[in-house]
């Protein structure tokens, strides 16, 4: 799959959360790809990815809004079990 840069336009903002200035993932393959592109996309994808996880030790900087709405039935599952 090819990204076309043109076609993640709105990919390009960037966001400041918790102190870290952040774009979208989708944005940052379709740059590479466009200035990389007789690499293949699971090589960009690859060193992105091992870039992530040494820029930030693999902990989450943002997370989608519905992670924290599953992770708060999970946890309430777990109070109910709990008896608590």
């Amino acid at each position: 799959m090819t990204l076309s840069p043109d076609a993640v336009g709105e990919h390009d903002a960037t966001h400041m959360v918790d102190g870290w200035l952040l774009t979208s993932y989708a944005g940052v393959v379709a740059r590479l790809q466009a200035r990389h592109p007789l690499l293949r996309l699971s090589e960009i994808e690859a060193i992105v990815a091992r870039e992530y996880d040494a820029f930030t030790g693999g902990r989450p900087i943002a997370i989608p809004v519905d992670v924290e709405s599953g992770a708060e039935e999970i946890l309430q599952m777990h109070a109910h079990e709990q008896g608590v």
